[in-house]
């Protein structure tokens, strides 16, 4: 388990493509944001507090990111790329951008489940803004070939601010409800549905450049995504995210908000797809029938 600093999390996706360069793979992510009561539980057992107390003060109420990732000796690596600056008796490693919690599996795998696998536990949430933002959804191949890192640092360095992000994975029966307005007109309609039931996906919410915004982030995300087919893409606007990461037209990259209109409800509407508690207030708490648009 790793933890991106609040003030890290503007750099998150270079933090995770330098992981996942290292041989990680993303496992599970969700950007939180935690209550005193929730950081002092979830690190209770691994941080003497009178020693660190900033660290409390660090992670409450503050948004931060979760990841859960793997790869062989995976806490042990961890620990060598980060450094530490505990004392060694301690839980954690930290330095500047990362805290990692854990240094063995059995305590990573508790964290993990404390996060992303308990639904009876503390309300571990996500801050999305619900207004003024899109929403972008990066497709399982590039999440499987390990480069979510690389289009979140994209993203993050064209000056968008990503406000709510969570991974999750669709089954075939969701999937197919997300793609029923393509079935029996886009010729690409099966290996669509393949694709998008294939794997994990990672759903943001995006505000566009500046502070606040300006309101036309649906406008400016969907102008840096690109071109449907990468091989278009490629050609007409090469810095665009399907040109340097899509494959083909089933496989590229990811998905944003066709329709301005259409950017509140996709981020703002009420869950049918059981795969968010219904305590989070979310980025993807909406109705699969206001997903039309939604894969592109």
């Amino acid at each position: 388990m790793v933890f991106i600093r609040p003030d890290a999390v503007c750099k998150a996706g270079s933090i995770l493509a330098h992981l996942e360069e290292k041989g990680f793979r993303l496992v599970n992510l969700k950007m939180i944001c935690l209550t005193s009561e929730e950081v002092t539980k979830l690190f209770e057992k691994e941080i003497d507090y009178s020693k660190s107390p900033f660290l409390l003060s660090e992670m409450s109420q503050k948004i931060a990111v979760a990841l859960e990732l793997m790869c062989n000796n995976a806490c042990s690596l961890i620990c060598e790329i980060v450094g530490g600056a505990f004392d060694p008796n301690d839980g954690v490693v930290f330095n500047s951008e990362l805290i990692v919690t854990a240094k063995t599996p059995d305590k990573a795998s508790c964290q993990a489940h404390q996060i992303f696998g308990n639904p009876g536990g503390p309300s571990f949430r996500g801050l999305p803004r619900l207004r003024g933002t899109t929403l972008g959804l990066i497709k399982p191949h590039a999440v499987v070939e390990g480069l979510t890192g690389k289009i979140l640092s994209v993203i993050q360095e064209q000056g968008f601010c990503i406000t709510a992000a969570r991974l999750y994975r669709l089954s075939k029966l969701d999937a197919a409800e997300f793609l029923e307005v393509y079935k029996g007109v886009v010729h690409e309609y099966p290996e669509m549905l393949d694709q998008l039931s294939s794997g994990p996906c990672v759903a943001l919410e995006v505000m566009s450049p500046g502070e606040s915004g300006d309101g036309n982030a649906q406008r400016l995300f969907r102008e840096l995504v690109g071109p449907i087919d990468p091989e278009i893409a490629r050609f007409l606007r090469p810095n665009t995210l399907r040109a340097q990461f899509g494959v083909d037209k089933v496989k590229n990259a990811l998905h944003c908000t066709d329709l301005p209109e259409d950017a509140e409800l996709e981020v703002r509407k009420p869950q049918r797809v059981s795969i968010f508690n219904a305590s989070e207030v979310f980025v993807l708490q909406m109705e699969i029938t206001s997903l039309q648009h939604i894969i592109s």
